[in-house]
């Protein structure tokens, strides 16, 4: 047997021992004695003692600095909040260019800091080992068009052509983590960026290898390794440059700190978020040559079949087979990523530089070999898209030829008169559809069905309606409309809560706002809501505690509710997800997250048919119209411009109603244009598009529409 027990000495101080006790037995099994063998371990107990003291102390400097790293995340983000929120909204206000250079670069200020703020906590998070990849099935096309909302503007500012590349063999559903992958291509595609004064940005997504899933389970062992390029033609760097990229708080050198600045931590958090993907992150560059950079990530494949996937895919193999299709934009790369694009669909695709080249191979193809279908870009030197395009409408047998313009994302110039004046007549006059860059696959699925779906429609037996519209579907969520929704906002800081009302109610929502948990239950009781936006950190009852009392009631099972909180870390995450939310939106709000979530998840209520305020953009066959009073449309016209002066989003509704009333289509064309103005918060040129509008409607009355 053995122990460890404590003595004293003499002087009265402590020790302790451990002491074993054996017996000794003689050949007949019969114990004659016992040995006994004691140690002081009085040192060894103090080191023990010593090492578990540290590391309680540790655990609980580990949980003092997550709490204060969460309390900081809130007490930072949520003034954050109201001024990203608030700055928004003024800049949908008429302001004078003094004003809007001061909000404009207050804006770009609480975007850096919070860029610092999110690069620190992420830091904090890899120094405790707590960075965590979920795995969720999500949409790589969702992702870059995310990304491409996030850095779009910021690389049109600088006169960058931004381009995304994806192989059609690439897989769109996958199983991984969005919001991680997403924050690495972001902290890439920023960095090429502000390191780029001139040329181009491109971002490049490859299959590496893929194993197809197997067995009957949703989620199925299949995984593809995908590969991601972000390439600029920036300032380049050294050797000795790139070997300290990856370190915290490290950038090229000193002088390019100061001159660009940023923490120097965007690159080592993602080189660890790479690692956790199952992939290695590597760069080459060379001094005024631009840089590279490229990382590989593991996903899983979702085992149910990728429907939209395959319905896009036959779609485009019916429109594009035997088509022949001729390209045109001045930049080398955006062409070479079209015509491999369409490639897979049909061989038949060639290129031109220019408008002029454009306009020569036309004739050169001439009647014998006609091409199908032009898509231009209308940033072009010398002679841009609209009037290349002008050139070849002005010939009759181009005037049926399916055109898809290319645009910038952020276009000032959403309407032009063919003439070259200031007016209203739109884009859509001179092109079948738009395609708004940078271009995505999904974008340019949608300009296809758009620009050959309709030719079909148009060339089919009106007989057979049911047959024409077949080879026109829309993308899965393009016909659903937020306008109507009712939201149920629960947000104690009233400044968040009426920047965050306004901001939904932008948008097309009718919002609802409460203060408290307790309010929030007590409305529930009374109205009814296809979503609620619940905000965390509330004095009494806390958001968590609300829902679960939410959820605890039958009825409310499925209405979704999404949490809003300036606390981003993982484990509130999970803890929202606990009590039964569907979404988790951070603070600051990104309002392109803000709005993909809802609509992934709120729908708006059916309306009876005479009450829809939802049309599609340009539709090719209006529903009859309402009896046109002219008084009642002069009263509308009012309202709208009156709406417009005050941004205010009622004129929305007002625009359903004239479409609902008036059936000519160059009116339907008209009013889906200021729509998509109002969409963009462009509410000045929406007003100068209103008087040729009105003038048009005049018209119409006067010959009895």
């Amino acid at each position: 047997m053995s122990g460890e027990f404590a003595d004293w000495h003499k002087d009265g101080s402590q020790y302790w021992v451990r002491a074993s006790v054996s017996p000794v037995k003689d050949e007949r099994g019969v114990t004659t004695h016992y040995v006994f063998v004691a140690e002081d371990i009085t040192e060894r107990r103090r080191v023990a003692e010593e090492l578990r003291r540290a590391k309680e102390e540790a655990e609980a400097a580990n949980r003092a600095k997550s709490e204060f790293l969460a309390n900081m995340s809130h007490e930072i983000r949520t003034p954050m909040n109201a001024i990203t929120g608030l700055t928004h909204l003024v800049l949908q206000t008429h302001l004078d260019e003094v004003q809007l250079g001061y909000v404009k670069k207050i804006q770009a200020s609480a975007q850096g800091l919070l860029r610092v703020i999110n690069d620190i906590l992420d830091f904090s998070r890899v120094e405790a080992g707590k960075l965590i990849i979920e795995m969720v099935e999500f949409n790589l096309d969702q992702v870059l068009e995310n990304l491409s909302v996030l850095i779009s503007l910021r690389a049109q500012e600088k006169g960058l052509e931004l381009l995304f590349s994806r192989a059609p063999t690439v897989p769109d559903q996958l199983v991984g983590d969005p919001s991680r992958l997403l924050q690495i291509l972001t902290n890439l595609a920023n960095n090429a960026i502000k390191f780029t004064e001139t040329g181009e940005v491109l971002i490049k997504t490859e299959l590496v290898s893929m194993t197809p899933p197997r067995g009957t389970s949703p989620l199925g062992a299949g995984k593809a390794v995908l590969k991601f390029t972000v390439q600029d033609t920036g300032i380049g760097m050294t050797e000795e440059q790139m070997a300290r990229l990856f370190q915290p708080f490290s950038q090229g050198d000193s002088s390019t700190s100061r001159r660009f600045g940023g923490t120097g931590l965007g690159l080592a958090i993602s080189q660890q978020l790479v690692n956790l993907m199952g992939g290695k992150i590597e760069v080459e560059s060379r001094p005024g040559e631009g840089s590279t950079f490229t990382f590989t990530a593991e996903f899983g494949l979702y085992k149910r079949p990728a429907e939209k996937e395959l319905l896009q895919t036959q779609v485009l193999y019916e429109l594009l087979q035997g088509l022949k299709v001729l390209v045109v934009d001045d930049n080398l790369h955006a062409r070479d990523i079209l015509e491999q694009y369409l490639s897979y669909y049909t061989r038949q695709v060639n290129v031109a530089g220019s408008g002029l080249e454009a306009i020569a191979e036309l004739e050169r193809a001439g009647g014998s070999d006609p091409y199908g279908l032009l898509i231009i870009d209308q940033e072009m030197p010398g002679l841009d898209g609209v009037r290349t395009l002008r050139a070849i409408r002005d010939k009759a047998r181009y005037r049926s030829l399916p055109v898809i313009l290319m645009l910038p994302s952020y276009s000032d110039n959403e309407l032009v008169n063919p003439n070259g004046e200031e007016g209203g007549v739109a884009y859509e006059y001179l092109a079948n559809s738009l395609l708004y860059k940078p271009i995505n696959p999904s974008r340019l699925y949608d300009a296809l069905v758009e620009a050959l779906g309709r030719r079909n429609l148009l060339k089919s037996d009106e007989s057979e309606p049911e047959e024409a519209e077949a080879p026109s579907p829309r993308p899965e969520g393009q016909a659903h409309q937020m306008n109507g929704a009712r939201l149920l906002l629960v947000e104690d800081n009233q400044v968040n809560q009426e920047m965050t009302r306004r901001l939904l109610e932008s948008a097309g929502f009718v919002v609802a706002a409460v203060s408290s948990g307790k309010q929030a239950l007590a409305i529930l009781e009374t109205e009814e809501f296809e979503g609620v936006l619940m905000d965390i950190h509330m004095p009494v009852m806390d958001g968590l505690e609300t829902t679960r009392l939410i959820r605890a009631q039958p009825r409310f099972k499925d209405i979704p509710i999404i949490a809003l909180t300036a606390n981003v870390f993982d484990d509130m995450r999970r803890r929202c997800q606990e009590v039964g939310m569907n979404a988790f939106v951070g603070k600051p709000v990104n309002l392109p997250e803000l709005f993909a979530i809802l609509k992934e998840w709120v729908r708006p209520r059916e309306q009876p048919e005479e009450q829809t305020v939802s049309a599609p953009d340009l539709p090719t066959a209006p529903s009859p119209a309402l009896p046109v009073a002219s008084a009642d449309i002069e009263a509308m016209l009012s309202d709208l411009k009156r709406f417009l002066q005050e941004n205010d989003t009622r004129a929305i509704r007002v625009i359903a109603a004239l479409k609902m009333r008036i059936s000519d289509p160059s009116v339907q064309v008209d009013l889906a244009v200021l729509e998509k103005l109002i969409s963009r918060y462009n509410y000045d040129a929406a007003i100068k598009s209103l008087n040729p509008l009105t003038d048009k409607l005049r018209a119409l009355w006067k010959t009895g529409d």
